[in-house]
């Protein structure tokens, strides 16, 4: 039976890593790595949950504006 040990989100990246040098990234050490894809995880997710939300106001506000208006006629 194999075990999953944790994985880092650099070693995710090992495919572009090793295709060729990057300049800019190889610039930072492991850790700003790592630190880097994590931000870059969680404001995605950030901005989908906003998107979201917003799509579900606006569905919501235009359901209660239909209603309001089938009910005033």
């Amino acid at each position: 039976m194999a075990t999953a040990g944790p994985t880092r989100l650099v070693d995710k990246l090992n495919w572009y890593t090793t295709s060729r040098a990057h300049s800019v990234w190889d610039r930072f050490s492991a850790e700003d790595q790592e630190r880097m894809l994590s931000d870059d995880l969680s404001a995605g997710t950030s901005v989908s949950l906003v998107l979201t939300a917003l799509i579900t106001v606006g569905l919501v506000l235009s359901a209660v504006t239909l209603i309001g208006v089938l009910l005033t006629q």
